[in-house]
């Protein structure tokens, strides 16, 4: 890795930093904040986070980011300006316990790049067998004429999914207006005159995104997932 990355965790342990890592959970609509799954298995040391929920047991019928969200936490916010782009990566890991993994609505792990008060999102999310970039607006914090969700798959990317180690990496460019996904250095997505916000939390997090239906949640099928996360970092200007 080249030394102009600034890393924000190194994941020494033995325990998640909380000077570093703001748990990310939705707020609700009557107050407070969505719980963290309860059954969620926490590491941390030599070199990485890993996240085991061996199965799911938070769904909620009414309010869908509450439903989506089972583990997330952000950094501090990082400014971009109009002077270049900025990159954010993590190195990402999975291993999915049942369900389907073709299937990334039932469960995948993610890098995200949010902005925590505007509602923009870019992530790449994925699982032991598919991979895919996912460009959002938060409705709760956008509104309903604000809200998008556009989930896109490179059918012809030589890397599809996160069964090892992959590199993740996101690029946001204010001044030119552009956002780019890519995974082992190979682009999957890339957004020309896109809206990228003055500043930007890279998270990490565990999701699944089934739609609730007639009020009844339809998230949990008996599955779950385990994720790893290596090296959250970031840098500006160019790559080299």
């Amino acid at each position: 890795m080249n030394a102009d990355w600034t890393v924000i965790d190194s994941f020494e342990g033995p325990d998640l930093d909380l000077d570093l890592w703001t748990r990310g959970t939705p707020p609700l609509p009557d107050g407070g904040m969505a719980p963290l799954e309860p059954d969620a298995q926490v590491a941390v040391g030599e070199g990485a986070l890993t996240v085991d929920i061996p199965r799911f047991t938070l769904s909620d019928d009414s309010f869908q980011p509450a439903d989506n969200v089972k583990f997330l936490f952000f950094s501090e916010p990082v400014e971009l300006t109009e002077a270049g782009p900025v990159t954010f990566a993590v190195d990402i890991k999975v291993r999915n316990h049942g369900g389907d993994p073709s299937d990334v609505r039932l469960g995948m792990a993610a890098l995200n790049v949010t902005d925590l008060r505007g509602g923009l999102v870019f992530d790449i999310c994925g699982t032991e067998s598919r991979l895919v970039a996912i460009h959002e607006g938060l409705a709760f914090l956008r509104g309903p004429e604000g809200a998008f969700t556009h989930t896109v798959m490179e059918p012809f990317a030589r890397v599809g999914d996160l069964r090892e180690f992959r590199t993740c990496e996101i690029t946001l460019d204010r001044g030119a207006g552009t956002a780019v996904w890519t995974v082992d250095g190979e682009r999957i997505y890339r957004v020309d005159h896109a809206e990228i916000p003055a500043s930007v939390s890279l998270g990490f997090g565990i999701f699944t995104l089934m739609p609730i239906e007639d009020g009844v949640s339809r998230c949990l099928r008996g599955q779950g997932l385990e994720a790893s996360w290596r090296m959250p970092r970031y840098r500006h200007g160019s790559q080299s």
